[in-house]
């Protein structure tokens, strides 16, 4: 598909209407998102940087579920291989990351998990959750639950803080598996094969390879292991319609001439 061209998929106009609490959560995202950014390293000062990230992830924002936020995007001076949404389709991306992107729609795929945060409101509920996890603690509730993963699970004494950390964790990951399907997803409405949304996790896998990483026990982590992510995708993939001609997508030719892939990561 050209660069440029529309995506068969069109947004339902009945779930885009702005809801109240749609409007709340777009007036906190602008409140917070200039404070996530300044604490993510900054800005890169490069514009051409910028708009080269925002041309690439408009046509994903386009066929998300709430096209109607104002969605946008800001490249920081962060080393750490990672990438976040906010509340109302406010994302980050740490310049890190790039380095161990050799493939547009792995990036891509990185891109739209995040999307998947946010079409599935997982910031939300999440942000609901740690103040739960908080309100919880203050009032002394969690201390049964404490006692109960210190007889049950005693391989995790000291790896993780209390029994709400745990239940958050196992709430994070179903939220990182419904994010990874719906990343499946963005990439069939896009015009782009859905098998390739997988790449992304690949290109986590390879990172993890050369830099000895990953988790040995998912239940320590608030993500589900790399393998089995790859696994899931690929079911969800296996669904799915695919194009004739992947669509291509814009500004991944400036961004990688200025941020070039980790020659490990060719060699993994």
């Amino acid at each position: 598909m050209e660069e440029g061209a529309e995506p068969r998929f069109t947004p339902d106009q009945s779930r885009q209407a702005l809801s109240p609490g749609d409007q709340d959560e777009i007036a906190l995202s602008r409140l917070v998102y200039p404070h996530w950014i300044k604490e993510g390293g900054g800005a890169v000062a490069d514009p051409r940087l910028q708009q080269a990230l925002k041309d690439f992830c408009r046509p994903l924002f386009a066929v998300s579920d709430r096209a109607n936020l104002p969605w946008t995007v800001t490249l920081v001076n962060n080393p750490e291989v990672n990438a976040s949404a906010g509340l109302a389709g406010m994302v980050i991306v740490n310049a890190g990351l790039l380095p161990f992107m050799d493939d547009p729609y792995a990036f891509a795929a990185v891109l739209a998990h995040e999307i998947g945060h946010v079409d599935c409101r997982h910031t939300a509920r999440g942000t609901d959750m740690a103040l739960l996890a908080e309100e919880a603690r203050k009032q002394g509730a969690t201390a049964m639950g404490d006692r109960a993963l210190a007889q049950l699970m005693p391989e995790l004494d000291g790896r993780i803080a209390d029994f709400m950390t745990l239940m958050k964790n196992a709430y994070s990951r179903e939220d990182e598996a419904e994010a990874d399907a719906h990343a499946v997803e963005l990439f069939e409405r896009r015009g782009i094969d859905p098998r390739l949304a997988a790449n992304g996790m690949r290109a986590i896998q390879r990172l993890e390879q050369v830099s000895g990483g990953g988790a040995g026990n998912e239940w320590v982590t608030d993500h589900p292991l790399t393998p089995d992510r790859i696994r899931h995708m690929e079911r969800v993939a296996a669904l799915r319609s695919r194009p004739a001609a992947n669509y291509v997508l814009p500004g991944w030719d400036v961004l990688k001439a200025a941020i070039p892939t980790d020659p490990r990561i060719r060699k993994a």
